[in-house]
């Protein structure tokens, strides 16, 4: 499913329209029989992201997606960034929080294990 969906987004992003579409068409047809893909480019994206989190539901891979994608607003509170120390989640903008796609947040630290072998590498922010 993960590589199917791949192949289509990457077709959709490249502009081969039709060869994305009937990729994503042959994926979503075991489950739908009746499923035709959009026919312009930013509809069958949005189709193919909508298919990816469907499909990929609980597997981590939506994370990915959104930095990827530079999706925002991101809701924080759902990912558990925007915390009080009573565990109570902030009012930030109503729970949405523009999180760029470099934002440190989603810098994953260095070991210091590593930093203290390899003084070269600097640490993540």
């Amino acid at each position: 499913a993960e590589m199917g969906l791949i192949e289509a987004e990457a077709l959709a992003q490249d502009g081969q329209v039709g060869q994305a579409a009937a990729v994503l068409e042959e994926f979503v047809k075991t489950r739908q029989p009746n499923f035709t893909a959009p026919a312009t480019g930013t509809a069958l994206v949005k189709e193919i992201w909508k298919q990816r989190r469907i499909e990929l539901w609980g597997e981590g891979f939506r994370f990915f997606d959104i930095v990827r994608s530079f999706a925002s607003p991101l809701n924080t509170n759902t990912l558990g960034l925007n915390r009080t120390s009573t565990g109570a989640s902030s009012s930030i903008a109503g729970g949405l929080t523009q999180l760029g796609q470099y934002n440190t947040q989603f810098l994953w630290r260095i070991p210091a294990s590593e930093t203290n072998v390899n003084r070269d590498i600097p640490q993540n922010p």
